[in-house]
């Protein structure tokens, strides 16, 4: 590591200005706006700007980084722009620039501090700082070619990012700026240190516009080989015309099998299949490759005969594709492409097939296709076959093709290099068995979804792509009810308010108990529920309208009591991104419609900003009727096949509109692509694999219109409607979860300790609870772990989430149970470890330590020892809240105080009345007018109690002020309706002005 730590540039004053210019109200934009940029005036700038820095800094962790910061004394106001503007092209000048000598690029990180403010009644002494970046990533500092951008335009665009930070952070103090600066080579080491005099000359480049040059728009510059594509984006989800002629392709179908040499595992056999529409699928038409039917005199090492199957099979693939060309077969299916076969399969290409080019579709890890290239002609695409049809094979057989029997099974502890020859016959016929079986599965599944909806499954990677389709061809209608398509900003806040299912251990043990379904809990909501329609109106405070008035994904304020056992509201964690369902006072962004319920149950609401749409008619209602009408129809014929498509399409569309436009991606590319990925921004991994090829990760946007994202956008991705599906879904289920003798809940499921009324159970009606199991006895550790016996069967259920599921037992529950501190250590062995890294699969043996998996969402209760129940996390956290929110929230409560203090100086008033009034009664000579007193005052009282009035209270409600701490924290005198909540409201008569 190389550090250097540079003083500041020596201070000069080549003039004597006795006309320093005042740090109050300061003037500083009038005289940056009116500026000559004269080296005497610059001189005086810097002069002021070092007067305010207490520091600054230069880091070189290595050669390709330079971290420079700056320190001030007191602290800068964001409002004054134009010096923290200085400052930071200062720092490039003194530090970044003589240093250049590459492609460059740098992000702005501001380090803010709000001023000690005793009106912020939340917090008034809050010392906490805030460091924000002022990009979302790096700008560049030259152009393509290498080449410096104008220091002009640099500054312009600094200015602007600074600008930007004025509405959510007007008040707070700048108090440091860190600079990480990028480059593509070393970097001139060490740093040049300038004199003054370059400083002041560097600065004023900054501030000169040469006109003979042509200005940049910095935030508009990309890497070449992304800038040229043009782009049109629609604001709304469109409707798909179908095909006049559809027609059905043939594909293939293969598998691979392995054998473990090292702890790793290298294939032994691989087959494939030729599949056509109508033809019968025979396993005597499947071509095999086995490594030991290779001669051994030619191939004494078998990772040579498994190079040699491997290399051969990719040239039959090769051949297949050529000979059928005309009927555009050039799809292979592996069923679990993804976890197993594709790592073979990528590594295999890349070291024996270098003329030709692989583009994988790698999102967050998951292979969805590996597309194989000469020039620009695609010869082949290898899919998995499991992002269509998500079960395992030994399912997807039951029930498309039931006549062909389950998967086959084998002993594979006895496959060894040593046994591969003697049970050849009995490996290859287990290989063809499963290749056969995902033959027919695919051939059905085509066949059927061809006959029902005219669209062929091999145009499409996923399920839920095929389901989008299928609602976009037949069922939506964009003139009735428009889908929108957030912008990034949109995109971003509403993507905070989509939580998921909630998922809750309450009660660990029980006996006789029911486990409950909803039967199609997402579908249903999505039929009889309204959608958030149109495109979304911005308000930046929220406070004055009620909740009932406001329909769309807010940021509030909220209050959860402690008496709520069941807590409604879900919470994410930012220290371990777990969704909780806390007690306690918080801020974060919820569809309108559960906020509703969560105040009706007890919780105070504050809205302060939010996204509003138009509440719409369900655009789903037609799709989710037929599809389930059509899955009852199908069950009662005894079509299991396509009831099972059905259900599969009925359950794929919601998850669509939730995908997540930023994603990590991996992608083979040669150096010079690897140069532009680098420019584009911070890559997650990168591994170099032969000669000018390299494996890639990097964080990946595709919002619609995102400026920052060249890359392809998703043009279905609707989060405000993945969002309020979960959300209503929430809300329909927690009338149930809610309930004392709710043991355990899962999304859609529960399980309760009597049954449920029988107007709300039925095994077909949709969104009605369907009787799962009824459970002897049953022991639940923690969402997703637990164990029960069932009345039905002999056989237990088990479900447990970590490395270990597959060895955890009855004993293991029941132990957990009754000490759940209680640990032990077991061998795990997981045969099949996935490294993308270095594209192999591998056999790990490992120590596991047993214990109760961390229910890091709910409270352990014990009684007398005993664990019974759970309780939830209480918290209170106002770091979410922004400046402006903050200030929001704090004129509530200035006015709720005022409030109570008119109350109490009433109060006081009329005690004082009453005293005076008792004393005079006393006095004989005022008996007369004593009485005409008591009367005016039974009069006033009267008039009190039946007249609504601004300072009328209650007696018990004569003592509601609070104490100084609690107005830092406690919020509990106001809610949602205007400013101070419902008990104050009814204290008061009527809601105050």
């Amino acid at each position: 590591m190389i550090v250097y730590l540079y003083p500041r540039a020596q201070i000069l004053k080549p003039y004597n200005n006795n006309n320093k210019i005042e740090r109050r109200g300061y003037h500083r934009d009038t005289k940056y706006e009116s500026i000559k940029y004269s080296f005497k005036y610059m001189s005086q700038l810097v002069q002021d700007l070092d007067d305010e820095t207490k520091e600054t800094l230069c880091h070189v962790p290595y050669l390709q980084l330079v971290i420079t910061s700056r320190y001030f004394h007191k602290g800068i106001r964001v409002n004054e722009d134009k010096l923290l503007t200085l400052a930071v092209m200062d720092l490039f000048v003194q530090y970044v620039y003589p240093a250049l000598n590459s492609y460059a690029k740098a992000n702005v990180f501001f380090i803010l501090k709000p001023k000690p403010n005793k009106e912020d009644l939340l917090n008034p002494h809050k010392d906490g700082e805030i460091i924000k970046s002022l990009s979302k990533t790096a700008f560049p500092l030259t152009k393509d070619d290498d080449s410096l951008i104008k220091k002009f335009d640099i500054k312009n665009y600094v200015n602007t990012l600074i600008e930007g930070l004025l509405e959510i952070y007007s008040g707070y103090y700048v108090t440091g700026i860190t600079i990480r600066n990028f480059f593509e080579h070393d970097i001139i080491s060490p740093i040049p240190v300038i004199d003054y005099k370059s400083r002041i000359y560097g600065l004023i480049e900054c501030y000169y516009d040469n006109e003979n040059d042509s200005n940049v728009d910095i935030k508009n510059i990309r890497p070449k080989s992304l800038r040229s594509t043009k782009k049109v984006y629609l604001n709304n989800l469109t409707s798909k015309k179908t095909p006049d002629n559809p027609t059905i392709k043939p594909f293939m179908v293969a598998d691979i099998e392995t054998v473990v040499i090292d702890e790793i595992h290298v294939p032994y056999a691989i087959g494939v299949l030729k599949v056509y529409p109508g033809v019968k699928v025979l396993t005597d038409d499947i071509d095999t490759f086995y490594s030991e039917n290779y001669n051994k005199n030619l191939f004494p090492k078998f990772e040579d005969r498994s190079q040699k199957l491997m290399l051969d099979f990719i040239n039959r693939l090769i051949t297949i594709t050529r000979r059928n060309s005309k009927y555009k077969m050039n799809v292979i299916y592996f069923h679990n492409l993804s976890s197993f076969d594709g790592l073979f399969l990528i590594k295999h290409m890349i070291y024996n097939h270098q003329n030709y080019e692989l583009k994988p579709i790698i999102r967050e890890n998951v292979i969805y296709e590996i597309a194989v290239c000469l020039g620009k002609r695609v010869l082949f695409r290898l899919r998995d076959s499991l992002h269509l049809l998500p079960c395992n094979l030994d399912s997807l057989a039951k029930s498309l093709c039931p006549e062909l029997g389950g998967k086959g099974s084998i002993d594979f502890s006895k496959v060894t290099l040593e046994t591969l020859s003697s049970m050849k016959d009995e490996l290859l016929t287990y290989m063809k068995h499963d290749i056969r079986l995902l033959g027919s599965i695919m051939q059905n599944f085509q066949k059927l979804y061809f006959e029902q909806f005219q669209a062929d499954i091999v145009d499409f990677r996923t399920l839920s792509s095929l389901a989008m389709s299928l609602f976009r061809s037949r069922f939506y209608k964009d003139d009735e009810s428009s889908i929108y398509i957030p912008e990034d900003n949109e995109e971003e806040f509403i993507r905070r308010g989509y939580y998921g299912g909630h998922t809750d251990c309450f009660i660990p043990k029980g006996d006789n108990l029911y486990y409950y379904d909803v039967n199609s809990l997402y579908p249903y909501i999505m039929k009889e529920s309204q959608m958030p329609g149109g495109k979304p109106v911005w308000h930046s405070d929220l406070s004055q309208m009620d909740l009932d008035d406001i329909y769309g994904f807010i940021e509030a304020y909220i209050e959860c009591p402690e008496s709520i056992k069941r807590p409604l509201l879900p919470y994410k964690d930012p220290k371990n991104n777990t969704v909780i369902f806390p007690t306690g006072k918080f801020v974060g962004v919820h569809f309108s419609e559960e906020l509703k319920l969560a105040r009706k149950i007890g919780y105070k609401i504050t809205p302060l900003k939010g996204y509003l749409f138009n509440a719409i008619d369900s655009p789903f209602e037609g799709y989710v009727k037929e599809l389930f009408e059509s899955r009852l129809k199908a069950k009662a014929e005894g079509n299991a096949a396509l009831s099972f498509i059905y259900k599969l399409l009925m359950n794929s569309l919601y998850g669509r509109f939730g995908i997540n436009p930023e994603y990590s991606k991996t992608e083979l590319c040669n150096e010079s692509r690897l140069k532009s990925l680098l420019r584009g921004g911070p890559l997650i991994n990168k591994r170099r694999l032969r000669d000018d090829l390299y494996m890639v990760s990097y964080r990946c946007n595709t919002s619609p219109r995102g400026k920052e994202s060249p890359y392809k956008v998703k043009k279905t991705a609707a989060v405000q409607i993945a969002a309020a599906i979960t959300s209503k879904a929430r809300v329909y289920m927690y009338e149930h979860l809610s309930r004392d003798d709710c043991y355990y809940t899962d999304t859609d499921s529960i399980v309760l300790g009597s049954p449920l009324p029988d107007k709300l159970v039925s095994p077909t009606e949709l969104g009605k609870f369907k009787l799962e199991d009824k459970i002897k006895e049953g022991i639940f550790l923690a969402p997703k772990s637990y164990w029960y016996s069932r009345e039905s069967s002999q056989e237990d259920v088990i479900r447990y989430k970590g490395e270990g599921k597959k060895i955890v037992d009855k004993k293991y529950y029941i132990d957990q149970y009754l000490d759940p501190s209680r640990t032990q250590k077991k061998k795990v062995i997981k045969n099949f470890k996935r490294d993308l890294e270095t594209l192999s699969i591998r056999m790990v043996e490992s120590v596991f330590t047993f214990r109760v998996i961390d229910n890091n969402k709910r409270g352990r209760l014990i009684e007398n020892g005993i664990w019974v129940g759970s309780i939830p996390i209480h918290i209170i956290d106002f770091e979410s809240i922004d400046h402006k929110g903050r200030m929001i929230i704090n004129q509530l409560i200035k006015e709720r105080d005022n409030l109570i203090k008119k109350i109490n100086n009433k109060k006081n008033d009329d005690e004082k009345d009453d005293s005076i009034n008792n004393k005079n009664i006393m006095d004989p000579q005022n008996c007369q007018k004593n009485e005409v007193n008591t009367a005016n005052s039974n009069l006033s009282n009267k008039t009190l109690n039946d007249v609504p009035s601004d300072t009328k209270t209650k007696p018990e409600d004569s003592e509601t002020r609070p104490d100084s701490e609690s107005q830092k924290l406690d919020l509990s005198g106001w809610s949602h309706e205007r400013q101070f909540g419902k008990e104050l409201k009814d204290n008061l008569g009527k809601e105050p002005p």
